[in-house]
């Protein structure tokens, strides 16, 4: 159960991802370009899919979910000092270079989510 729901998980993520970038894309870096580090996307992957629980299991309920979902990624965005261009060309990176070490980053964030679920029931 736990494989099934973590890659449904896996999928979703990357479809999200894969939904927004153009058909053609580079996957090279520019000259010089740094992607963000494995550490921090799992930072800020992790704060995105706490955010999306919080919102889709009903615990905050607004009036209008676009404006904020959108308010909520903004502001993970700036609180890592990121824009969304940036991580979603980092995860691209890694996805298409260092598969192995993002599904690791998705292992430790699934149980981390986890934890946290099972200190709070």
């Amino acid at each position: 159960m736990k494989k099934v729901l973590q890659s449904t998980l896996i999928i979703f993520i990357f479809s999200v991802f894969f939904s927004c970038i153009n058909v053609k894309p580079e996957y090279t870096s520019p000259q010089g370009y740094q992607y963000i580090k494995l550490d921090t996307i799992e930072l800020i992957l992790y704060d995105i899919h706490l955010s999306d629980a919080i919102i889709t299991t009903g615990v905050y309920n607004p009036a209008n979910d676009i404006l904020t979902d959108t308010l909520i990624y903004e502001s993970i965005y700036k609180k890592y000092s990121y824009s969304r261009k940036q991580i979603d060309e980092s995860l691209l990176y890694y996805m298409h270079n260092q598969i192995d070490s993002l599904y690791a980053v998705y292992d430790r964030i699934f149980e981390r989510l986890s934890r946290e679920k099972g200190k709070n029931t």
